[in-house]
């Protein structure tokens, strides 16, 4: 896990360098999501797609980390029970 985070903060730095980049998005976003930060994950991944639409990669990886989040919230609402 350190040097997911190591990655994370090395890609940063690049996006910070060059400037946005669809590739470096792509690439943080699945670092993000390797950590468990998948709502960060999405960000970078519609950020990749913003920068380029055709970019098919970060569509398909984009689906994982928003799969995770879906999934989370159903187990917590059946868990949490009636709201009355």
């Amino acid at each position: 896990m350190g040097k997911t985070k190591e990655a994370v903060a090395a890609l940063d730095k690049a996006l910070g360098i060059k400037g946005d980049n669809e590739k470096t998005h792509l690439e943080k976003g699945n670092a993000l999501h390797a950590l468990g930060q998948n709502d960060a994950a999405v960000q970078a991944y519609n950020r990749a797609i913003e920068l380029k639409p055709d970019l098919f990669k970060a569509c398909t990886e984009r689906a994982w980390p928003t799969r995770t989040l879906r999934s989370t919230m159903t187990r917590w609402r059946a868990s949490a029970g009636p709201l009355n």
